[in-house]
């Protein structure tokens, strides 16, 4: 599923995240704001979701066109343990069950075909210099195609 995209891959599982309930664009000001390609020092609880190294799959056959997965890299940052855990587990089993759907963009539209976890929630411990807020990540390769 190769092809240009006008939005960055983050930026497109951020609005999909939203759309299955798992977090708020930092503009509405609602619970778990949902950033892309940075985490702001505040608030202390936020979703970031990051581009990472993605794989490519080869080519189709006969029509030549290059298939990829976009590596996509989730950060949870919680005030506490427990409660980063339990939504990064939410996050993680939303994701499983991302399968032929789409997200739009401002007047972009998306078509995610399937969306393949490849860690179970990580804990990454404490950020710095505060030192008490907990960190947690999920790590995803999805295939995407724009349509509109």
């Amino acid at each position: 599923m190769s092809g240009s995209l006008v939005h960055s891959p983050a930026q497109i599982l951020q609005y999909l995240l939203i759309q299955l309930s798992q977090g708020t664009l930092p503009s509405d000001a609602g619970s778990w704001p949902i950033y892309t390609s940075e985490t702001p020092n505040k608030p202390d609880i936020c979703i970031t979701t990051l581009d990472t190294s993605g794989m490519d799959a080869g080519r189709t056959s006969p029509d030549n066109e290059r298939q990829e997965f976009h590596g996509i890299q989730v950060l949870i940052r919680a005030s506490d343990h427990s409660s980063g855990y339990t939504k990064s587990r939410a996050i993680a089993i939303a994701l499983d069950g991302v399968a032929r759907i789409s997200t739009t963009i401002s007047s972009s539209v998306y078509h995610i075909q399937s969306i393949k976890r490849t860690s179970d929630v990580i804990v990454v411990g404490t950020d710095k210099p505060e030192g008490k807020r907990s960190l947690f990540t999920v790590n995803c390769l999805a295939t995407i195609r724009q349509t509109v």
